[in-house]
Order: C-alpha cells, then sequence, then structure tokens
C-alpha cells in the first residue's frame, strides 16, 4: 500500500515497468502556487517570491518556512491533500502509481490528465518507456533516445559508473524493452565475465553505497536484473 502521507514515497507493488507510458506530473511552482491559491502568505509578499529568480525563490520560501512553522505545516498538508486530489480526480489507480516525490508525481499510464486541479496547475514533465527501482535508487528509460533518467543516487556516485555498471543496465533496459531475445545470451556472458574478474574495473564498484564492498555488492544488482528479465521475456 501506497503511504500517501509520506513526502517521497514508492509504490511497493511497482518494482519495474515496461512498455508503459511514464510521466513525471510537477505541481508549477509548488510552493508559489499553494501559498497564493490558499492565502498562506500576504500578497506582498508572494509579489516579492513572483519577481525573484527560481534558485533565490527557493531559498526565500526555505526561510519563511524556517521562521514560520506554522507556515511549513500548512504548506506540506495541503501539498498531499492536493497530489492526492489529482490522484482522484484523474481516477489514477495504485496500480499506475510508481512513486511520488514531493510535489511530482511519477505514474504509469494513458489517461488524458485533467492538469488543474485545486486551482493548482500540474504539469507533465519528462515522458519514459520502462522503470526499474533498486533499493532506492529509481531508473527511468526512455527507449526513444536510449537514455536513463537516474533518482536517489548523487551524481558524483554516478559519474564513477557511467562506462561501467551504467552500461549494463543500459543494455538490459534496451533488449527487454525491444524483446530482444539474445537476452539471455547476454546477462549469462556477462555475469561469467563479472565473477571471472574479466570486466573493465569501473564494473566492480559498488553500485549503491560509495563504502560498499568491491565486487560483491553488485552480485545482487546483477541477480535482481535476472530476475526482472526472467519475468518479462
Amino acid at each position: 500500500m501506497i503511504d500517501f502521507d509520506k513526502l517521497l514515497t514508492y509504490n511497493p507493488e511497482v518494482t519495474h515497468v515496461f512498455h508503459g507510458k511514464i510521466m513525471e506530473c510537477d505541481m508549477r511552482e509548488a510552493s508559489l502556487q499553494i501559498a497564493e491559491v490558499f492565502h498562506y502568505l500576504p500578497q506582498n509578499v508572494i509579489d516579492e517570491l513572483k519577481l525573484l529568480p527560481k534558485k533565490d525563490r527557493v531559498v526565500r520560501v526555505g526561510n519563511i518556512q524556517k521562521q514560520d512553522p506554522s507556515f511549513s505545516d500548512k504548506y506540506y498538508t495541503k501539498l498531499k491533500e492536493v497530489r492526492k486530489h489529482f490522484i482522484e480526480v484523474n481516477d489514477i489507480t495504485d496500480d499506475e502509481i510508481i512513486s511520488i516525490h514531493s510535489d511530482a508525481l511519477f505514474i504509469n499510464t494513458r489517461r488524458k490528465l485533467k492538469m488543474v486541479v485545486d486551482g493548482i496547475e500540474f504539469k507533465a514533465k519528462h515522458q519514459w518507456t520502462s522503470y526499474i527501482r533498486y533499493e532506492n535508487i529509481e531508473m527511468f528509460y526512455n527507449d526513444d533516445d536510449e537514455s536513463i533518467t537516474y533518482k536517489g543516487i548523487r551524481e558524483n556516485v554516478l559519474d564513477k559508473h557511467t562506462i561501467g555498471m551504467c552500461r549494463h543496465i543500459l543494455k538490459v533496459f534496451k533488449m527487454i524493452e525491444n524483446n530482444d531475445d539474445r537476452i539471455y545470451h547476454y546477462l549469462s556472458e556477462y555475469q561469467t565475465q563479472y565473477l571471472k574478474g574479466e570486466l573493465p574495473e569501473n564494473c566492480y564498484l559498488p553500485f549503491t553505497k560509495i563504502n560498499g564492498k568491491y565486487f560483491n555488492d553488485n552480485l545482487k544488482l546483477l541477480a535482481y536484473l535476472a530476475q526482472i528479465t526472467m519475468k518479462e521475456c
């Protein structure tokens, strides 16, 4: 069951999706919209916020939240209410929800969505065809440009895997998404080479933790990808 009371929450029943239409639906300028529509801040403060560049506005709103905890409480309560109402108004089922990140919903649906709910405007950003969650790392794959968007892993950590495990994950996404029957041969060869220590050194760096165990930690990831392949192919 999805815990809608959390700002960041994953659907425990959806660990992977293929051949889907996955989209990110964001509240446009969530803090500003909610503060204005529900009159949580004086209009003169809202007008000042509108004039600020986005980065400065985020900092300013953060300072207001620290100075006025009641505003912060009202804002987060209303944010969760609005995003839940967005789901209800659009008849989005639990199995179509992948995850929710504060003011952004990641959903797998082909429905035509109502993008204004309770006076709050949502916008569709990005689309993907496939998804895998491994531990708390989310991977969104777009088959059109053969790219992966990662969430839940720091960029400086991810950079270390660009020519290592990321290439393998990309290959698995691409082959499953395109029903490539060579995938079992590919996985068998890759795992054999991995176990023999024949792959580039980057492939053995622990994918989820900086201080993880070299070589051993990624065995769990390789097994997980193999399990998904057996379910999908």
